[in-house]
């Protein structure tokens, strides 16, 4: 999938498309924040001291670092978030913070971090490191290559489940199986792997629905009648949908969300949701542009780089950006059920946005070895 092996020299310019594009959705951002809740200095000055702020200034450090001296940390770096996920299930260490029944935060001080969201870089740096060895050819044979993937797959899967994190689980997975893919893995192998994935999935649903009770059954039990318990289980899906609905072409003006349908979660899990409330079809399909020319930017980098492993990082990024992208508006749209994702850029979270523009920043960085 990529011309060469080895990057030969430096380009001059950054790929100013992948600055202009992160820009405008984070002050996007920043404006729908301000009007999703009632504490709109409380809400912009977290984001912007947990978020934005560290998140631009390693996104700089990021643009200038160069990405190959990452490589042979690679694993080093998976094997400490893989430490930080195992101590998410140590409770007695005083380091795990839960919410809403789910421990998915370390707090060290005034520090804390979602160890599940660094997978989206440590993850993909370490598969590209991986699969761009090209004396091991391990996307072409079974042994050395499909077998490993699966098994390093499963031992994240696991790590996310009883979290739970169940739909960081298939951003992951399925980013993975895209940088699986553009490694250049013959079509049996792929099939088998797309094979497995597809019954293991089908599997967890059944299982998930085995437990009436459970948040995920229940999440799967409005999506599939999204009109029964509008009140109780299945009022978040409702709501989004109706605050969609009543956006119309051109919404019903920013800030205005509060006199038409009141939307929980708004700063985050449904930000979607009141983006096209407040700004209608015109302006939930701009974001939806701006986030397809920003993946779509990814994968042509990812083409026309020179080095198979900065290929491999931006292959890994696109897919993680459109997944979880269209995973949000799905979800807030009713196409699928809800997940509990942020919207990149745009909700409120600073794990999330400092992860994000990280990506960014190696994806800019990587842009200056592009042909």
């Amino acid at each position: 999938m990529f011309r060469s092996t080895s990057s030969s020299r430096k380009g001059k310019k950054i790929d100013y498309t992948i600055v202009a594009i992160v820009s405008i959705l984070v002050l996007a951002g920043l404006i729908f924040l301000a009007s999703a809740t009632g504490q709109p200095k409380e809400v912009l000055k977290d984001q912007l001291i947990k978020g934005v702020i560290p998140g631009f200034v390693l996104f700089l450090i990021a643009s200038f670092f160069s990405y190959q001296r990452l490589k042979p940390f690679a694993f080093y770096l998976l094997i400490l978030n893989i430490i930080l996920l195992c101590i998410l299930f140590i409770p007695g260490l005083g380091l795990v913070q839960s919410s809403g029944g789910a421990a998915r935060w370390i707090k060290i001080g005034p520090i804390g971090f979602q160890p599940s969201e660094l997978l989206k870089i440590t993850l993909v740096l370490y598969l590209a490191a991986w699969f761009s060895n090209s004396k091991m050819e391990r996307a072409k044979s079974l042994t050395k290559g499909t077998i490993p993937f699966a098994i390093i797959c499963l031992v994240i899967a696991a790590l996310l489940y009883f979290q739970p994190a169940t739909s960081m689980i298939l951003i992951l997975i399925l980013s993975g199986g895209v940088m699986y893919f553009l490694s250049g893995a013959p079509w049996k192998y792929i099939a088998i792997m797309s094979v497995s994935a597809g019954v293991i999935c089908a599997l967890a649903v059944l299982f998930f629905l085995s437990n009436p009770n459970s948040h995920r059954a229940r999440r799967i039990k409005t999506f599939l009648n999204p009109t029964e318990d509008t009140l109780n289980t299945g009022y978040q899906a409702n709501q989004a949908r109706i605050a969609i609905g009543s956006g119309g072409l051109f919404g019903a003006g920013y800030g205005r969300d509060s006199d038409r349908v009141s939307v929980p979660k708004s700063d985050n899990d449904l930000i979607f949701s009141v983006i096209a409330q407040q700004t209608g079809f015109a302006g939930a399909g701009f974001v939806v542009i701006l986030f397809a020319i920003l993946v779509a930017r990814l994968f042509w980098l990812a083409r026309r780089i020179r080095d198979r492993f900065g290929g491999m990082i931006l292959g890994g990024f696109a897919s993680i950006m459109a997944l979880q992208s269209f995973f949000h508006m799905a979800a807030n749209s009713g196409m699928i059920p809800l997940t509990g994702l942020p919207l990149p850029f745009i909700s409120l979270g600073g794990t999330s946005m400092i992860v994000s523009l990280i990506m960014m920043g190696i994806a800019v960085n990587i842009s200056k070895y592009s042909n």
